[in-house]
């Protein structure tokens, strides 16, 4: 838990709403894995709309495409496979709930377990063999699987947690101090 979340507090008129306020977010928030699974399934959604559009979904552009090299070669081993998909392995790691995600009390972790994904994901440039045509430099252009939308964002974060906050308080949590009046 954030030490924010106890030690800020706002008087009003000699009451510390926020202190209060606060307090109730601690209890209510000692075990989050229900908002962050849900936090969790939104991004694997995310990602896996990266995929079906090729990088579209989040902000409307595409992946860039494969150097001519590459995308040849591709072709021949690999016909009609889209962007980032060679033998399936990467997008499986980057969609694979029970390995990619470890949801706890108070902290969600998406991480999957592939070897290449994040160098997709940020771009990288190196120099060494490749597809049979000696040592030369490469570029692999950033071809984010995870690029969170704005309307993404806005539903994981305001709306998960506000709707899990607000059907705790209808299970009928009793509230500590004034706010409970």
């Amino acid at each position: 838990m954030p030490a924010g979340w106890i030690d800020i507090g706002f008087n009003v008129a000699g009451e510390q709403q926020v202190d209060r306020t606060f307090r109730i977010a601690d209890e209510l928030t000692r075990d989050m894995r229900e908002p962050l699974g849900e936090l969790m399934d939104l991004i694997l959604d995310s990602v896996r709309a990266q995929f079906d559009t090729e990088g579209a979904a989040a902000h409307g552009a595409v992946w860039a495409p494969l150097s001519d090299d590459y995308g040849a070669w591709k072709a021949e081993h690999y016909p009609g496979r889209p962007l980032l998909v060679r033998d399936g392995g990467m997008k499986g790691a980057m969609l694979n709930h029970q390995t990619a995600v470890h949801v706890g009390l108070t902290e969600a972790v998406y991480e999957p377990l592939s070897q290449i994904a994040g160098y997709h994901q940020t771009g990288a440039d190196w120099i060494g063999p490749a597809w049979g045509h000696g040592e030369y430099p490469h570029h692999l252009p950033q071809r984010k699987m995870v690029d969170l939308s704005e309307a993404v964002k806005h539903e994981a974060v305001d709306r998960v947690f506000a709707r899990w906050i607000a059907r705790k308080l209808a299970e009928g949590r009793t509230l500590p101090g004034a706010i409970a009046a």
